[in-house]
């Protein structure tokens, strides 16, 4: 981990400041999707069948706004039992 971090460091020190904000909101998404992913069964054939097709290209976890509602709604989940 600590080499994976020096070397997002350098990355970051090189780049624009736009360069920099979306190579941390990449990683984020990265991270986010692992997080989400670690929620769903882990057998490898719903894996397969229901939770890959969740994050592909065009599906309803394909994008970091979809995973951060997502994630929004998991953190918060008395905010639709009333």
């Amino acid at each position: 981990m600590e080499k994976k971090t020096a070397l997002i460091s350098q990355i970051l020190m090189m780049e624009s400041d736009r360069g920099s904000a979306i190579f941390a909101a990449a990683l984020m998404d990265e991270a986010l999707e692992v997080l989400l992913r670690s929620l769903f069964r882990d057998d490898p054939a719903s894996v397969k069948s229901a939770v890959d097709p969740l994050f592909a290209t065009y599906a309803p976890l394909s994008t970091f706004s979809a995973k951060i509602h997502l994630f929004r709604l998991k953190s918060h989940p008395l905010r639709f039992a009333h």
